[in-house]
């Protein structure tokens, strides 16, 4: 019976090669794009499951660490538009509106 170890199995009395996770033909490449991928010294095939977990929380921290400052770098361009902007609007408004108060007293 088989509690630790390696998970690559090589059979005394034929010489077959397999994988104890999966049962499946051993190749050399198995544990890196085979059904076991990153399981070589897994114990049981539960772990599977435990790493997949593990995997997409990683790959969930990523996604934020690399989002937050994507939007604090939006939203500082945007308020620096906004800074901008906004006075360059209110002087053209301001501007237009004097011009017509001056038309209309004429």
């Amino acid at each position: 019976q088989k509690d630790s170890g390696c998970n690559h199995m090589k059979c005394t009395t034929c010489g077959y090669e397999f994988c104890w996770i999966c049962m499946e033909q051993f190749t050399p490449d198995h544990y890196i794009n085979g059904s076991c991928a990153g399981l070589q010294f897994t114990a049981h095939p539960t772990a599977k499951k435990r790493l997949r977990k593990l995997k997409r929380l990683v790959i969930g921290t990523l996604i934020v660490i690399i989002a937050i400052p994507i939007v604090i770098i939006v939203a500082g361009v945007v308020v620096i538009v906004l800074i901008i902007s906004v006075p360059i609007y209110l002087a053209y408004r301001l501007i237009k509106y004097l011009r017509r108060k001056r038309k209309s007293k004429k």
